[in-house]
């Protein structure tokens, strides 16, 4: 096949070279040259004569090649054999490989197809050496694949011996596992009926250990035989299906009830024989200094062993009705026991107290509550001395022992009839013992506090009883001395006395001014009931308390005791009743004060003691508001009317039926109103004010405004009559210049001449500047005011020289006129 291929390329390589010879033949030349082409390929051609061979090639020797070794392939240079050079040759000739002269052109031929085989030889060696390397890796990967699939039929077969392996070792572990888990069955089985069946060996072993004649309920053998009862119980309880269960419930039950009763039988001896010990030695004379000792040391002494046992009923109680019976009978010996021991010595210690403080009652309050506390504190310190925690015994005794003060100091308590001491009283039982000292002790003192507030509550009926009965007597019934009448003298007698003394003398002037029904009251204090009140500052010095009312001083004595101790809706109402009271004395004290003396007198002496009031009762922190409940029968009286009207006609069956609508709508209407005695007094206030100006005005001007009144009359007569008949105010004989002059002479006179009374009056009953320059403004402002209309009225129906004549004094002077009195300014 190679020679075949190297004959065809042969033929191949001398077709072309025919080719390239018709390229320059001298005839049909396929692609002549210029001239300059030639020269320039003659120029390269003996260029390329000389040329170094290249570098990649070698020449060796035909020695050399024997001597190399054909299966060394280490090396890839192309190595051309070195031909024996012909001596008639050029030596460039045998470096091109050829080996004889060239004298034909088919010898050329022949020379330029081997070396054109050669390089082709030459240039497909490289291309040939990779084909063989990549065949080589071939049949490499091909190896490698052969070898593997054996490994992968090996490994499939490990993997199909180890898959029988496991499928085997997890049955035989999945064996052994259901093994093991019966066996801890088995033994849990076993484990559980020996639990259960320890329960019911217990009986046997409980009983004999409760027969032992050495065994002792305070011993610690004790407590586990109840621990052991108990759990043995509860295991009953919660497995009755069990077999013979219920018999060994009862069983374990009788067994447990003979060793409550041991407890109870032990507790209770103990008890009554310390009981009885006490009451032996108290039979005798006992110092003072010896009496805790015999009622509380000596029973203290078996405490600590009553405690053991107590302590472990305590802490089965909640849950054992059993255990929670034994308690109580515990507790309830104990208290029994301490009842007979110190209610005789309690009742004594009680009379002996108010015997001791007869005539004090707030003595009596003070002491015997105190007595109290200490038995209290005494009693629940030794309670938890033998019992871990408190119960409703232990309230109960205290409260018992507690009773026994009451019962004694009631009956002195509803014969008080003084409203200071009652106070006092309330401002003990609620301040200094429930404020101060029970509540912030909590449980030890709750039942004794129940007491105090019983006590409390009996204390403030008993005041408000006695406050409304004051309220009656002493202030709605007062019938006022002359003196209490001596307005405005006494008045103007202490308001000389000011006069006389020296600022440094007015602080003694009060002092022996004041009331000593008032010393003790703090007047208009704002303090809560739970604090002491703190006095406010008082009025003026004149205005002292002697000088008050007698009904307006002791209507704020009782509302100053009441508001420190009821409660704030009962103050609210005995405070609404006693100013309305208050206020209507006061009015029946104006009244005869103006029969006696004067209207102004009257309105002064009222509107001083109302502004009194209110400035006293405004501190309160309370509404006065009072709500009123009445019943409208209005409507009733309607239908009554309609049923006489109609008669027999309002009998049909029908809905005119008279009876019927009675049914439906006789039934009274219930009302609720609030009446406010705040703004009671402010209304009383405004209208004895306005009473008071109207009532001074007329005083200043009562001449002009007749004058005017009569102006009016005459003006409306003429004004309604015709042209013909008319009427001139002038010509009148009472309107004449000369007499309207006399009148205006007359009330200007009059003011001049009552004004300073008037104020001076003001000065001594108010006593306050402001409260004087407020009441005069209006006045002031009525008189100009009348002065204005009688100045219009003059103006429009007299004549210049008329007006000149009645000389109507203008807005200045008037204003000059009441201004001599420096109101304003003062």
């Amino acid at each position: 096949m190679a020679a075949l291929s190297s004959v065809r390329s042969n033929k191949s390589n001398k077709a072309q070279i025919d080719q390239l010879a018709l390229w320059n033949s001298k005839n049909d030349c396929v692609a002549p040259l210029s001239e300059k082409q030639i020269d320039s390929f003659h120029q390269l051609a003996l260029l390329s004569r000389n040329l170094p061979m290249p570098s990649q090639v070698i020449a060796i020797s035909p020695d050399e090649e024997e001597m190399k070794d054909p299966k060394d392939d280490s090396k890839t240079v192309n190595v051309i054999p070195a031909s024996p050079r012909s001596p008639h040759m050029p030596e460039s000739f045998e470096n091109h490989g050829i080996k004889q002269p060239v004298e034909t052109a088919q010898q050329f031929f022949s020379w330029f197809a081997d070396v054109e085989l050669q390089m082709e030889s030459e240039q497909e060696q490289e291309y040939r050496a990779y084909s063989d390397q990549l065949n080589q890796y071939y049949n490499l990967g091909t190896n490698i694949e052969e070898q593997i699939d054996k490994a992968l039929d090996h490994l499939e077969e490990l993997k199909n011996q180890h898959v029988t392996v496991s499928t085997k070792a997890n049955t035989l572990h999945a064996a052994c596992e259901k093994l093991l888990e019966e066996q801890t069955k088995l033994m849990t089985v076993a484990e559980s009926i020996h639990n259960k069946l320890s329960y019911f060996n217990e009986l046997e072993k409980l009983s004999r250990k409760l027969s032992l004649p050495t065994l002792s309920v305070t011993s610690e053998a004790f407590a586990n035989i109840l621990a052991r009862l108990d759990e043995c119980l509860n295991f009953l309880q919660l497995n009755p299906n069990y077999k013979e269960s219920q018999i060994y419930t009862l069983r374990f039950r009788q067994c447990l009830l003979r060793s409550l009763n041991m407890i109870k039988h032990y507790v209770v001896t103990r008890f009554k024989n310390t009981t009885q010990t006490i009451i032996k030695q108290i039979k005798r004379e006992i110092p003072p200094e010896r009496v805790f000792t015999e009622y509380y040391s000596n029973f203290r002494a078996s405490s600590a062993k009553v405690k053991v046992v107590t302590e472990l009923v305590e802490q089965r109680a909640e849950n054992s009705k059993e255990y929670f019976a034994l308690l109580q009978d515990c507790r309830q010996c104990y208290t029994s026991q301490r009842i007979a021991i110190l209610t005789g010595y309690i009742q004594r210690w009680i009379r002996t107290i108010l015997q001791e403080h007869l005539r004090d009652h707030c003595a009596q309050v003070r002491a015997g509550c105190k007595f109290m506390l200490h038995i209290c504190h005494d009693e629940y310190e030794l309670y938890f001395n033998f019992f871990g925690m408190g119960g409703d015994e232990l309230s109960q005794l205290l409260e018992y022992f507690s009773n026994c003060l009451y019962t004694s100091l009631r009956p002195v308590v509803i014969k008080i009839n003084h409203l200071e001491t009652l106070a006092e009283l309330c401002s003990i039982l609620k301040i200094e013992l429930l404020e101060d000292q029970i509540i912030p002790k909590g449980e030890e003192l709750a039942s004794f506090g129940v007491i105090v507030s019983n006590m409390l509550e009996d204390v403030q009926e008993r005041l408000v009883y006695r406050a409304q009965a004051y309220i009656q007597n002493d202030i709605d019934r007062y019938n006022p001395a002359p003196g209490d009448l001596a307005y405005p003298d006494k008045l103007q007698m202490l308001h000389d006395m000011e006069q006389r003394h020296s600022p440094e003398d007015k602080e003694g002037l009060d002092d022996s001014f004041t009331d000593p029904e008032m010393t003790s009251i703090p007047l208009g204090s704002s303090t809560p009931m739970n604090r002491p009140m703190q006095p406010l500052p008082v009025v003026p010095t004149a205005d002292s308390y002697a000088m008050w009312y007698p009904t307006v001083r002791r209507t704020l004595l009782c509302l100053s005791k009441l508001y420190r101790c009821v409660d704030k809706y009962i103050f609210e109402g005995l405070s609404h009743e006693a100013i309305s009271v208050c206020i209507r004395s006061l009015t029946k004290a104006s009244q005869m004060i103006i029969s006696k003396k004067t209207k102004t007198d009257g309105y002064l002496f009222i509107i001083k003691h109302i502004l009194i009031l209110r400035e006293q009762i405004a501190p309160f922190e309370v509404d006065f508001a009072v709500k009123e409940t009445s019943l409208d029968f209005s409507h009733i009286k309607d239908v009554a009317y309609d049923l006489y009207l109609k008669g027999r006609k309002g009998l049909t069956l029908d809905s005119n039926n008279t009876i019927l609508k009675l049914l439906l709508d006789g039934i009274p209407h219930v009302t609720e109103s609030y009446i406010d005695s705040k703004e009671s007094v402010n209304k009383n206030l405004k209208d004895y004010c306005q009473l008071f100006i109207n009532h001074v005005t007329d005083l200043f001007v009562a001449p002009i405004k007749a004058f005017m009144d009569r102006a009016e009359v005459i003006l409306s007569i003429d004004k309604n009559s015709s042209n013909n008949n008319k009427v001139s105010l002038a010509k009148q004989p009472f309107a004449q210049p000369e007499k309207v002059r006399e009148v205006i002479n007359e009330t200007y006179t009059g003011i001049k001449r009552k004004v300073t009374g008037i104020l001076l009056s003001m000065s001594i009953y108010l006593s306050n500047k402001d409260t004087e320059y407020i009441l005069f403004k209006p006045i002031k402002a009525n008189v100009l005011q009348t002065f204005k209309k009688a100045s219009e009225l003059i103006s429009s129906n007299y004549s210049d020289e008329d007006q000149k004549i009645i000389g109507c004094p203008s807005q200045d002077q008037v204003t000059m006129l009441l201004a001599t009195t420096k109101v304003a300014e003062d």
